[in-house]
């Protein structure tokens, strides 16, 4: 009763507040949440008697989406089995024949979704949303790949559980259930990396830390990359296994109390010195990441009634980039961006009294979620060169040019603002007989505010610039101090079972992205001109529709599953960054673009062998509302892969194709097709020691990484190794 009391308050609380429309929302919202957590744990469950409860452990695997949406899409994971020591966490996620990498490269590589990629995507970390305010979006880059058990991959429009951002799909990061005590050592031969992580622990926490350092590495040809970097990380985590932690007394009777908090994490990742791999590197441009800072965290609770379970988090993010860019003999610019992003939910698996007669006989979940961005901040700094650089300094050094002949251009801050949003869901599914039908709905409302009113750009030249878009039929540009959204999105979807190993699905999803603080309020300069925000710009609407058939069939010695996905996504008010003039840029909304395409994924564990075999591959296309070719749309891929089992010993191999492409979108280049194998092995010298040996890009392949007209040639050969011992 309690807590449907506090429910109904905290409902209450924020629609007068949504009426009101105060920036103070999310801030108000977050104490009010925090207050419900204590009083819950420490008075209305003191009440329930617990003498007669069976006692035991759940652990519960963190989801990108609820059940309801998992029961008609499946959502895919994948580790790192096959992989001796990643570079990167996009190493693993690039076995979902739906994932490709994006953009330049280095250690702040960015990936791609079926075609969707920067802020169309979401990135998340144990359900934490890592959000970035770089165009090229969220890199999680910062996390080590040691740290990561596996990874969940969802594709389409997830907005109903993930809200803006999520209209392409979204990727979460998960740790295991328990660190085992260990000690690891790696090392890579193309960057000359050096690796060492300690995990250790007891029943209840258990920690990680990780050192990570490489120099810069090199291409096929010889040719030196810049993605040097080098990366600390300190984990740690509660995960309390006994289920009565404390005491509480009321009178002469005392009531033992469920200790509400389930698990408790934080990560501390402290990079500096990165190197951002361009093909502008280093007679153009060189661009360096000097410091790369993160502090990221969760607390789950769950809450057990009469009526109900109550589940709920509250998790926090500050984050802090800086980037240097020397372009020899021009200038250098320099740019600081902080944020503090926070948040939480409360969800619940009943509606109780409140269920409608129709939905009685279904799975019900609902869920109110909250979040907000604060001190998001990007100050720019520019220097002019004033003596010539040599040309024969391959790797100029920034800050003794910079001491030695510097002229103080400018000095200002670019973007000071902040955003506040609440959204409640509702989802449900039923099976009947052979089929399970889900739906579900989401209310989303955001308030962004730019809280930066001593902007470069005066406001007679914004109008200037606005009258010259609507002269050439463009959007007009707009700023303003303020922006409002409300968006609903929600989905449809059925699963029908054809026999024991054959189901198919249809899955029917609306999704949104507002636009992002940086393309309503930013106005300074960048390595690529000038930017101006448009707070005028709509929100970007998707609409997706995907249909699937799976194949499962897993006999004692013989398993083979498969699965064939056709999709056809649809997003209105797209949201592209266009020119001005020759130094100006600013961001607009065309009309609508479509991606479409094709994924396919099978494995098969051959009858009384030790080998195991899986293939995958995309076929993606996609095209603006006139037939021009949108930029981020992946080449046709596929990769082939075999695993073989002899005793202590497993040896694998990845062959991968990616086709040639030559339909290019607006700041892309023509790719030649390619064919990369990767090879390694894992022996098993004792129940506590182990090696791991594998050599990627084997066969000193020499292409880009991406198709973007910046991104620098991939590695070359490289040899890499593992020690790890189980302490």
């Amino acid at each position: 009763m309690f807590l449907l009391v506090s429910s109904v308050f905290l409902v209450k609380f924020v629609f007068v507040k949504i009426i009101q429309r105060t920036s103070t929302i999310l801030r108000h919202l977050v104490y009010l949440f925090v207050w419900c957590v204590i009083t819950h744990s420490t008075g209305a469950f003191a009440t329930l008697n617990l003498d007669n409860i069976e006692r035991f452990t759940v652990v519960a695997t963190p989801t990108l989406v609820n059940d309801n949406l998992a029961s008609i899409a499946p959502q895919y994971r994948y580790d790192a089995s096959n992989i001796a020591l990643p570079l990167h966490v996009n190493d693993i996620l690039v076995q979902s024949p739906s994932v490709t990498l994006n953009g330049q490269g280095g250690q702040i590589q960015n990936i791609n979704i079926r075609g969707f990629s920067r802020w169309r995507i979401q990135s998340l970390i144990d359900g934490v949303p890592v959000i970035s305010d770089r165009r090229a979006g969220s890199s999680i880059g910062f996390v080590p790949p040691s740290l990561i058990d596996s990874v969940q991959v969802s594709t389409g429009g997830t907005s109903t559980y993930l809200g803006s951002g999520a209209i392409g799909g979204a990727i979460n990061l998960m740790f295991a259930n328990r660190l085992r005590p260990t000690l690891r050592i790696g090392y890579d031969t193309n960057q000359s990396m050096q690796a060492y992580h300690y995990a250790g622990g007891g029943d209840t926490t258990d920690f990680m830390v990780s050192h990570r350092t490489a120099n810069n590495g090199s291409d096929a040809k010889g040719n030196l990359l810049f993605d040097q970097f080098t990366q600390s990380t300190l984990f740690l985590r509660y995960n309390p296994t006994s289920s009565v932690n404390f005491k509480h007394s009321t009178g002469a009777n005392k009531k033992a109390s469920k200790n509400p908090v389930t698990s408790a994490w934080t990560l501390f990742s402290n990079n500096s010195d990165i190197g951002k791999s361009s093909s502008d590197f280093p007679e153009r441009r060189v661009t360096e990441y000097p410091t790369n800072k993160h502090w990221i965290g969760k607390i789950q609770f769950e809450f057990n009634t009469t009526n109900t379970d109550i589940d709920a988090d509250i998790w926090w993010h500050t984050s802090s980039l800086d980037t240097e860019t020397l372009r020899p003999a021009q200038r250098i610019n320099e740019s600081n961006s902080d944020a503090s992003d926070f948040g939480g939910s409360i969800r619940g698996n009943t509606l109780g009294s409140y269920t409608p007669s129709f939905l009685n006989e279904w799975n019900v979940d609902w869920q109110i979620q909250v979040r907000g961005r604060e001190n998001v901040a990007i100050n720019e700094t520019e220097f002019a060169i004033d003596e010539v650089y040599s040309q024969s300094e391959l790797q100029p050094d920034p800050q003794k040019q910079r001491d030695n002949h510097e002229t103080l251009v400018f000095e200002r801050q670019t973007l000071n603002a902040s955003e506040y949003n609440i959204a409640g869901l509702l989802d449900t599914s039923r099976t009947l007989d052979k089929t399970t039908y889900a739906f579900g709905a989401r209310v989303d409302w955001q308030h962004q505010r730019n809280q930066n009113h001593n902007q470069p750009n005066s406001q007679s030249s914004i109008q200037s610039l606005g009258q010259s878009l609507g002269q050439s039929g463009d959007q007009r540009i707009e700023q303003s101090s303020n922006a409002y959204a409300t968006n609903l999105s929600g989905f449809v979807g059925i699963k029908h079972a054809v026999n024991r190993h054959f189901y198919s699905s249809l899955h029917l999803s609306t999704a949104f992205r507002n636009p992002s603080l940086v393309e309503r309020f930013f106005s300074g300069e960048t390595p690529r001109g000038s930017v101006l925000g448009n707070s005028g710009l709509r929100t970007e609407q998707a609409t997706n529709i995907q249909g699937g058939l799976y194949f499962k069939k897993k006999a004692k010695a013989n398993a083979v599953s498969a699965a064939v996905e056709v999709f056809h996504q649809r997003i209105s008010n797209y949201i592209e960054r266009r020119s001005i003039d020759e130094n100006t840029i600013t961001y607009r909304n065309l009309n609508s673009a479509v991606i479409r395409g094709i994924t396919y994924a099978l494995s098969w564990e051959p009858l009384n062998t030790s080998w195991r075999f899986n293939t995958a591959g995309a076929f993606i296309s996609g095209k603006d509302a006139s037939g021009t070719r949108i930029a981020d749309i992946p080449p046709r891929h596929a990769e082939i892969s075999a695993q073989y089992t002899y005793d202590d010993a497993t040896l694998f191999g990845t062959l991968r194709y990616r086709a040639s492409k030559t339909d290019i979108g607006d700041g892309e280049r023509t790719l030649p097709d390619v064919y990369t194998l990767d090879v390694g092995a894992n022996f098993s010298l004792s129940n506590n020691l182990s090696v791991a040996l594998s050599v990627r890009n084997a066969t000193n392949q020499h292409y880009y990484t991406t198709a973007d007209d910046r991104a620098a040639f991939a590695q070359g050969k490289s040899i890499q190794g593992a020690l790890t011992l189980l302490l």
